[in-house]
């Protein structure tokens, strides 16, 4: 199944699973999605360095992947040819899970006071 993966989806996976900023997120996020478009795949030979450096964090967290395939050119040579892959599900995860470090208690602020401070008069 081929999901395409959305601007909100991405911003909210890298913000859930790294250490960076709602704004910082959106910015990595748009960048990636700038690229890759509605594919799942994106040529590595477009890429900038520094646009490579954040695909390379990315891929640490699960979020891509990196491929490489011998192409035969009509002269007998090969070439080879790096693409970058989405892996929506690790992003779909992560997009579906609280924050790393995010817990809600289920015991209230309240649960401590003593009984007589509810007591109005």
């Amino acid at each position: 199944m081929n999901q395409i993966i959305d601007y909100d989806t991405l911003t909210k996976a890298i913000e859930h699973k790294t250490d960076v900023s709602m704004s910082a997120a959106e910015q990595a996020a748009l960048q990636v999605l700038n690229f890759f478009g509605y594919s799942s795949t994106a040529l590595d030979n477009y890429l900038y360095q520094k646009e490579r450096d954040l695909f390379y964090i990315l891929e640490d967290e699960g979020f891509l992947r990196c491929r490489s395939d011998d192409l035969l050119l009509y002269t007998g040579t090969n070439w080879r040819v790096f693409t970058w892959e989405l892996v929506v599900d690790k992003i779909l995860a992560s997009a579906l899970k609280e924050p790393e470090g995010f817990h809600v208690s289920e015991k209230s602020v309240y649960d401590d006071l003593p009984e007589e401070v509810w007591q109005r008069g």
